[in-house]
């Protein structure tokens, strides 16, 4: 519980940075307060288990991800090939296909998964090369072929690779050819903006200082 209630107020904190790089508001202000709050939460009645601790995080990404939502995106050539409505901002962290995360039917949410998959492979070789084993996890449960352990060192870097992703989406013009719109309503990127993506994942170093320092906690 110690190693995974570090992951979570990690995670937030790190949500709370990148709040901080958007533009000044009123809601913006109430998520920062919010997410004060639940820090404040988990250190004077922690979750006494990890199902409990789960819930915490959801309430705290409910409300990091609602400040996103009226983002403006920039958009070129829509007179020649529209793009659906609910582009035109930034929209929720939600898929329209089942209301999960995994195929994405909005360009941010499309380009925040591939960051995170680039992500996760980084994680991934860096975990291994600390002498750990991937596949058990404190937060995330262990099951055959999963690497539990991977996905509870990507929860406090998520925010920082939010980070790169938002300013590449309040500077970037993107044009409806950017994107390849599934029959099925998923958002896929095209490879020379995945290539973009890719450039933007966490800075190796940063990945490995982490992992090494969350060793560090493991062994103590």
């Amino acid at each position: 519980m110690q190693i995974s209630l570090r992951l979570i107020r990690d995670k937030i904190m790190a949500s709370q940075v990148a709040l901080r790089t958007l533009p000044r508001s009123y809601g913006r202000e109430v998520a920062l307060f919010k997410l004060d709050l639940m820090l404040e939460e988990l250190k004077i009645t922690p979750p006494q288990s990890v199902e409990e601790l789960l819930l915490v995080e959801a309430r705290a990404a409910h409300t990091y991800f609602t400040c996103w939502q009226l983002l403006p995106l920039q958009w070129k050539g829509t007179g020649r090939k529209p793009i659906p409505p609910e582009w035109e901002y930034v929209g929720m962290r939600r898929s329209l296909l089942g209301g999960n995360n995994r195929h994405a039917t909005h360009p941010v949410n499309a380009m925040l998964n591939y960051a995170y998959a680039v992500l996760e492979s980084q994680v991934r070789i860096a975990t291994v090369a600390q002498g750990l084993d991937p596949t058990i996890g404190y937060l995330h449960t262990c099951r055959p072929g999963r690497v539990a352990l991977v996905y509870d060192l990507m929860e406090p870097l998520r925010p920082r690779v939010d980070r790169l992703v938002l300013d590449f989406v309040r500077s970037h013009t993107f044009a409806a050819s950017d994107f390849v719109l599934r029959a099925d309503g998923v958002c896929r990127l095209h490879p020379q903006l995945a290539n973009r993506v890719a450039g933007l994942s966490a800075n190796n170093v940063m990945v490995q200082q982490t992992t090494l320092r969350m060793k560090e906690e493991f062994v103590s």
